[in-house]
């Protein structure tokens, strides 16, 4: 259903972003282990898209036990104003949804 609804107006990877958003918000309502859900999602979109390496690259992040604050810093420095694909696309936006779910933020 994700897909349909998404591809009405977009493609690529912003029907990929509506499909992984919708798979964490499904397996949210049975596990409460975030990595858990966060997995769920990227099952449900192609392997080798670029999303899926973006939303890896949180968790490989998340494992290297970089602060909040520094990988946030990283995604603006891959999706900045300056890019073709820039902050406001799905790929950024899908990352800082990954961050919230698996980073602890200490204000």
């Amino acid at each position: 259903m994700a897909w349909r609804e998404a591809s009405n107006s977009h493609v690529k990877n912003g029907i990929y972003g509506e499909m992984c958003v919708s798979a964490m918000m499904a397996a949210a309502a049975v596990t409460a282990d975030i990595e858990t859900i966060v997995i769920a999602g990227l099952t449900e979109i192609p392997e080798k898209s670029r999303l899926a390496e973006d939303i890896y690259r949180i968790i490989a992040w998340k494992k290297e036990t970089i602060s909040w604050e520094d990988a946030i810093d990283r995604i603006h420095q891959q999706y900045d104003e300056e890019s073709p694909l820039h902050w406001c696309h799905t790929n950024a936006n899908a990352m800082i949804v990954a961050l919230g779910f698996l980073f602890e933020i200490n204000p």
